[in-house]
């Protein structure tokens, strides 16, 4: 199978998948880390573009999270299973179906046979559990990498604003003409917001600013995004 057949086999895995899960194409393209315009240009029947190489390696590791899921669903419900059989915290199937969110004629072979529901399901019993998922494992491996990548941005920042602190007075008149201040007290906040839980919900629910992306000026460096 040569690159363009092995491209065109994951895009058709990819959109079946989609399909059957109800993920949804713009579900997918935010999932897999790539602007919607793009990944519609992959399963566009007229002008269709090819992923780049970055992006066919996003794709893959998508699929890949998705059969890792497959197989810790069975796990996780096996652990369902076992935890039913002795617990005490609902009296009826259709008690614990209810908070579930599913129907307790959907939910009771599963419990008693052990066959595992729909993924979504799954999902819902696991969090509801707290009984650790293959989608959070793989979510925490990507906040880790985050975190070290904002670790660099700050000490760059550090630097870059050290040198406005200490520097002229029309240098930070230039500053201020340049950067949206609300821009800039969003982003303080919601870095400082981030430290507790707590106050981040508090401040989640309150505020409604935004960042804006410099739009008083205008961003000439902006990105363009990539197939």
């Amino acid at each position: 199978m040569n690159n363009t057949q092995e491209t065109q086999a994951l895009l058709s895995k990819l959109d079946n998948l989609v399909r059957e899960r109800g993920i949804g194409r713009r579900g997918a393209a935010a999932k897999i880390g790539v602007p919607y315009s793009t990944l519609k240009k992959w399963f566009s029947r007229t002008k269709q573009r090819i992923p780049s190489p970055e992006n066919l390696s996003k794709l893959k590791s998508f699929l890949i999270s998705l059969q890792a899921t497959e197989s810790d669903a069975k796990q996780v419900w096996s652990r369902v299973v076992e935890w039913w059989k002795t617990q005490h915290r609902y009296r009826t199937v259709a008690e614990f179906a209810e908070e579930v969110g599913w129907e307790a004629t959907n939910l009771r072979d599963p419990l008693e046979k052990g066959i595992a529901p729909p993924r979504v399901v799954v999902e819902k019993v696991a969090t509801l559990l707290s009984i650790p998922f293959g989608t959070q494992a793989i979510q925490l491996d990507l906040a880790e990498r985050k975190i070290d990548r904002i670790r660099s941005l700050l000490l760059l920042l550090e630097e870059e604003l050290r040198w406005f602190r200490d520097g002229p007075l029309e240098a930070r008149r230039l500053f201020r003409k340049n950067l949206d201040p609300m821009d800039i007290g969003y982003l303080s906040s919601l870095l400082v917001m981030l430290g507790e839980e707590e106050a981040f919900k508090r401040w989640l629910t309150l505020t409604t600013n935004r960042f804006n992306y410099f739009k008083l000026t205008g961003n000439k460096n902006e990105p363009q995004s990539s197939n």
